[in-house]
């Protein structure tokens, strides 16, 4: 829904934006696309019809608190988009904006998910069993897409999906802390990072300090040659980002905690490990008919980091042994 009322707003070409994209004519354009019901409202009735007589089914299905969750995020959109929209436009930082997105959204949605996870299967039903009027209207014909959901394994995206957001970063830590405001805390270490890095700074929160890495894991990608080389490289700029000698201690001081211990124990559990490949492999084909699977178990290895260290970083391990002595 965000995604039409955004593209609404920029295909009407509104005069607002023509001198582009800054907080104030960024608040206006909201005020006038959104608040204003200018033209979005139209977009969004249109939006629903397309919706198939299934996808409705399946949010009505929902429990009475679950089924009134897409109502709630487009009301607080509603209310508070164009503060928020402002907010991120003036900020001056990475570390400002995130602040901003972890808040208005990151762990709204977080909390939603954790109490309402039926939401994702849901959502993939909308995709799944689509009978919608979309390609009547457009006047496409839908063999192709047909083609392509028949292909995925939406047994295995629906649980590995269930994993990644309803389950890893919910309910609290071995010390008591709220793991979604855990999960908000290692986003603002990220942000950390890219601000020291933009700014230069040779710190332990920086990636200058593994720049040579961080070029190798970017041009991986930019002149991607094979899934093989890129995910070696991210490997290497994990393994320098988090288990330096001097600043592995920082580091994990910044984004590691209970939860994220947790977390990172429910990602990597071999039955989640096996239905995240599945999922991957039913959808590579739909994404390059010679590209090979990337190796889901190798990259796993970055979630447990006392192991992916090794002994000499002993952080890692008497941070584990803290919280599980606390669950005992």
């Amino acid at each position: 829904l965000y995604f039409f009322i955004v593209v609404d707003g920029f295909v009407a070409s509104d005069s607002t934006l023509s001198s582009g994209i800054n907080a104030e004519n960024g608040k206006q354009w909201y005020q006038r696309r959104v608040r204003g019901r200018t033209g979005s409202l139209g977009v969004i009735v249109g939006m629903l019809s397309m919706l198939s007589r299934t996808c409705r089914s399946a949010f009505r299905a929902l429990s009475d608190e679950c089924k009134r969750k897409p109502c709630e995020a487009f009301k607080a959109f509603r209310d508070n988009g164009a503060e928020t929209i402002s907010s991120l436009l003036s900020s001056q930082s990475t570390q400002e904006a995130m602040e901003i997105l972890v808040e208005s959204l990151i762990k709204p949605f977080a909390r939603s998910m954790c109490q309402c996870p039926k939401l994702i299967d849901a959502t993939m039903t909308c995709f799944q069993k689509y009978d919608g009027l979309y390609f009547e209207m457009a006047e496409m014909d839908r063999t192709m897409f047909d083609a392509a959901i028949s292909q995925i394994d939406w047994t295995s995206l629906k649980k590995a999906a269930k994993v990644f957001m309803a389950e890893a970063w919910c309910g609290e830590g071995a010390d008591g802390a709220d793991c979604v405001d855990e999960m908000g805390k290692a986003y603002h270490v990220m942000a950390q990072f890219i601000d020291n890095t933009m700014a230069g700074e040779d710190v332990c929160m920086s990636g200058v300090r593994f720049a040579g890495k961080m070029t190798r894991y970017m041009q991986a990608i930019t002149d991607f040659t094979s899934m093989d080389n890129f995910v070696d490289a991210y490997l290497d700029m994990e393994k320098a980002a988090m288990c330096d000698s001097e600043c592995a201690e920082e580091v994990a001081r910044g984004f590691y905690s209970c939860c994220a211990k947790s977390a990172m124990e429910t990602v990597s559990k071999k039955s989640n490990q096996k239905a995240l490949i599945r999922a991957v492999k039913s959808i590579m084909p739909l994404i390059s008919e010679d590209q090979a699977m990337p190796n889901i178990k190798k990259l796993m290895k970055v979630m447990n980091p006392e192991k992916f260290c090794g002994k000499k970083i002993d952080v890692y391990k008497r941070m584990n042994d803290e919280c599980e002595a606390m669950e005992a």
